[in-house]
């Protein structure tokens, strides 16, 4: 599956997903690995000096993992029904409240009409099936000039815009 920037173009993924049994050595680029992993392997991933990213489902909690997100510099949220929308609920506390500050990306059953919006929500990349039409992703991605609400991306709701 192509993964796509919040600006429309293809971004290149290095990351690979770790099932616990393989030598980390193996691995080249980014290493993604379940929080139940991440719990079990701690010190030894800790020890690699990889960069690590971290799969987070939507029937997962957040708090599992939160005093431990300054390692992770990906968090994939794997999005499991496009009208589930914990998904743009847990970007949106892992930016403003827990302070994450790296790549954030959505995956999973994710509707065309939604990128928007979670580009609001603080999504850096998108995971995307092979069907979606590239030529249009730009414009779900921009599908407003502005918008009215505060957001992750906008601190600021529109009418506050007053100068």
């Amino acid at each position: 599956m192509p993964v796509f920037a919040r600006t429309g173009r293809i971004v290149d993924d290095n990351w690979h997903l770790w099932d616990g049994n393989q030598e980390l050595s193996s691995i080249e680029g980014g290493i993604l690995l379940l929080p139940e992993l991440w719990q079990t392997h701690r010190s030894q991933l800790l020890d690699s000096n990889r960069t690590l990213g971290l799969i987070i489902h939507l029937d997962q909690q957040l708090i599992d993992c939160q005093e431990d997100l300054g390692h992770f510099n990906l968090i994939v949220i794997n999005f499991t029904a496009f009208s589930n929308g914990q998904g743009f609920s847990m970007a949106t506390l892992l930016r403003e409240r827990y302070g994450f500050r790296g790549e954030l990306r959505a995956s999973g059953d994710i509707l065309f009409d939604q990128l928007f919006y979670l580009k609001r929500c603080g999504f850096d990349s998108f995971e995307l099936d092979d069907e979606i039409d590239r030529t249009e992703i730009t414009k779900a991605l921009n599908s407003f000039s502005e918008g009215y609400q505060q957001a992750c991306d906008q601190p600021l709701p529109l009418f506050r815009w007053r100068t």
